[in-house]
């Protein structure tokens, strides 16, 4: 049972998203090798070690370039700029779209679950590109206090290297 939504905004810098190719082609505008980091003060890096400012966007104007999220809830809101069309690929249903500003894509009355979103660009000629700013996802509150789980050193999902040692054995990381 749940009673309203957590809202929650994924920037286009977190790591969660996977953007493929990644252009990262060295200082300048290399948008035709794939997604590169831009923003909104300093716009492309022009030099090695150069700081970012402002609010950053990922471009790109490579066909077939995606960036893809797996997410847990509701509602997805994908926002951007693009000046030319798209797919969106959400679990097992596929849409086209034109090019438009703000809001890419919304998907709503998702059921509660893990979910898979990949935006792929189409463009028709060189000049056209997606700049891919955030996500948006609505997320059920549930009822019901957290359960707690708790990984002891003896759980084969924790991998250990270099010089570890477990002075106690009562089951917990020291």
């Amino acid at each position: 049972m749940s009673q309203g939504f957590w809202n929650y905004t994924i920037d286009d810098s977190s790591p969660l998203f996977i953007f493929q190719p990644y252009g990262d082609g060295g200082a300048d505008n290399f948008t035709q090798n794939g997604w590169l980091p831009w923003y909104t003060t300093s716009h492309f890096a022009t030099s090695g070690g150069e700081a970012a400012t402002g609010d950053s966007y990922h471009i790109t104007s490579l066909a077939g370039a995606s960036v893809s999220l797996a997410f847990q809830g509701s509602a997805i809101y994908l926002h951007g700029n693009a000046s030319c069309p798209y797919d969106v690929a959400l679990d097992d249903s596929q849409s086209s779209l034109s090019p438009r500003d703000g809001l890419l894509f919304a998907a709503e009355g998702l059921p509660q679950d893990t979910h898979y979103v990949n935006l792929t660009l189409r463009p028709t000629s060189v000049n056209q590109q997606l700049a891919f700013d955030r996500a948006d996802i609505s997320s059920a509150k549930i009822n019901s206090p957290p359960i707690p789980y708790i990984y002891d050193n003896s759980n084969s999902s924790l991998l250990y290297s270099g010089n570890w040692s477990f002075p106690n054995n009562d089951g917990h990381i020291p």
